[in-house]
């Protein structure tokens, strides 16, 4: 994930005069590496936006059990009394604007949404002309790979058409790819007008896996209770990174399965399996 994130931002950081340092590691994270990974690139996005001139750094070290992922950057800092309101949607900080239209508060605004979702701790620390620090702390993991029953389950997709609906397109990408690794068919949107359009079109998948948190205040139970007066649906996976009783309740009132992000794809493709009764 660092050399990936690396190759992306170098070459925006060369455009700007800046030196990008990436300190390799070794270290396995347990986490969600898709938000993990959207949680750096607004950082250093943020990072290369607002730096005028020297460096950002970007690195991890040990603690105990965790790894702090840290992001450092030359730029003119942030005010100890501003640092708390960096994090509110649309907030803009007067000492860290630019040309641009992007508020630096709708950028952390995701971040510090993204880590609470995962529960990694997220630090700030800043000093007005100096530069700024923002830190993850992901608790370590251990290497991975997939065990032969994974690999059978995936491979007892083939046939199957999957509708998958999500509003982060790295998220929607990489489901997608993990069910056609499997052999599914896969179609895919990111809002309910999305899987209206599907639908309406004549596609018939034989299951629909949903975000629960979309868009502009939307979620997916509300979606496909929409959908439900104009079009018989079959069986429903919503799958959330808020585990709260209140939304496993939402889901399950309304007849959907539900998984907690991230989602184990051991235990997402056996519930799809045992929906599509094979």
């Amino acid at each position: 994930m660092l050399q990936t994130l690396a190759d992306e931002f170098a070459p925006r950081g060369a455009e700007r005069g800046l030196q990008l340092t990436v300190v390799a590691s070794s270290c396995w994270l347990h986490s969600d590496a898709t938000l993990l990974q959207r949680i750096l690139q607004n950082l250093l996005s943020n990072a290369v936006r607002y730096t005028q001139q020297g460096r950002i750094l970007l690195g991890l070290r040990r603690r105990g059990d965790n790894a702090e992922l840290q992001v450092w950057d030359t730029g003119p800092g942030i005010a100890e009394a501003d640092q708390v309101r960096a994090f509110a949607e649309f907030e803009r900080l007067g000492d860290r604007s630019r040309d641009d239209n992007d508020g630096l508060g709708l950028g952390l605004a995701i971040v510090q949404r993204y880590a609470d979702l995962l529960q990694h701790p997220l630090r700030l620390a800043s000093t007005p002309g100096r530069g700024t620090l923002f830190s993850l702390t992901v608790p370590l993991g251990r290497q991975q790979t997939p065990s032969p029953h994974t690999q059978q389950i995936l491979g007892d997709l083939q046939g199957a058409t999957i509708l998958c609906m999500d509003n982060e397109p790295l998220l929607l990408e990489g489901m997608a790819g993990l069910l056609r690794g499997g052999g599914a068919r896969v179609l895919t949107c990111s809002n309910a007008a999305g899987l209206q359009a599907h639908l309406a079109a004549g596609e018939c998948p034989d299951i629909l896996l949903v975000d629960y948190h979309l868009d502009n205040g939307d979620n997916g139970v509300a979606a496909l209770a929409t959908l439900t007066a104009h079009h018989p649906l079959p069986p429903a996976i919503v799958v959330s990174a808020d585990d709260a009783i209140a939304v496993r309740d939402s889901v399950l009132q309304a007849g959907h399965r539900f998984l907690p992000k991230p989602v184990n794809p051991q235990r997402l493709l056996a519930l799809i399996l045992a929906l599509l009764q094979r």
